[in-house]
């Protein structure tokens, strides 16, 4: 049985594809796991013990966006209820801290 020149460089392509098809594949996961691994490494970082209590861990990237409803007066309310006067929020990737008192609004604005 011959084998022809043509179907030796078609085998040969053929391999040739699917090795880099297998390292392209090999780039792909580890790229992936490396993006997985920075979310997970930000996310889980310690929180500044300056800051005033957050009602719950924010999510990476988006912070407290998803937690908050349209109208977020009623979950600002139940925020005060659970952190006190003043506590603080991610929304995206901007701090935001709350003040829900005169006295603290005055203290910070007025005497710093």
């Amino acid at each position: 049985m011959k084998i022809t020149r043509r179907k030796m460089m078609v085998t040969k392509s053929r391999t040739r594809s699917m090795l880099m098809s297998s390292v392209s594949g090999i780039y792909v996961v580890f790229l992936v796991a490396v993006v997985v691994f920075l979310i997970v490494f930000l996310w889980i970082r310690r929180v500044d013990p300056r800051l005033p209590p957050s009602p719950m861990r924010p999510l990476p990237v988006v912070g407290h966006l998803f937690s908050m409803a349209c109208d977020s007066r009623p979950q600002f309310s139940e925020w005060r209820q659970r952190c006190g006067d003043i506590y603080s929020l991610y929304l995206g990737g901007t701090l935001v801290v709350v003040l829900n008192s005169y006295e603290l609004i005055k203290e910070a604005l007025v005497k710093k």
